[in-house]
């Protein structure tokens, strides 16, 4: 499969994931739901961490290498802007680590992680628009380890 693709189908899976978490959000009422929401929040923290660490190890310095000033310019910006995305999920999660302290501030953890929503939904709204199309483009897409 090609490494792109693969990212793409990644992008839907976060993005599904998010989804299923809003609803259980919305259905809150008792400690067993924030148990649940704690189990689904590390599985989507898992997979957005491989996914991001796919981006940070082979796509951005396939794209910075690349031939094209515009692509490696605007690779080296989003993989900059990344970085702050993970750095955030990660005080997101330091904060939030269990079933109990999500309970205990559930509206403010409800507000904290829709934010974080919404700047991932952005980002990957951002590279299926503008930045896989152009590595596509320019041939880049073939990643050593995909099958």
């Amino acid at each position: 499969m090609n490494a792109i693709t693969n990212l793409e189908a990644e992008h839907h899976a976060l993005a599904s994931m998010m989804l299923r978490l809003v609803n259980m959000i919305q259905g809150f009422e008792r400690s067993e739901d924030a148990f649940a929401i704690t189990v689904h929040l590390a599985r989507l923290a898992h997979l957005l961490r491989l996914h991001l660490a796919t981006e940070d190890e082979w796509f951005y310095p396939a794209m910075m290498n690349s031939d094209e000033a515009f692509a490696a310019s605007l690779a080296a910006s989003y993989r900059d802007e990344a970085g702050g995305i993970a750095e955030g999920l990660e005080v997101f999660l330091q904060q939030w680590n269990s079933s109990t302290v999500i309970e205990l501030g559930f509206d403010r953890f409800r507000l904290e992680l829709i934010s974080l929503f919404h700047q991932i939904e952005d980002r990957i709204g951002h590279e299926d628009k503008e930045l896989y199309p152009l590595a596509r483009a320019l041939g880049i897409g073939e990643h050593p380890l995909a099958a």
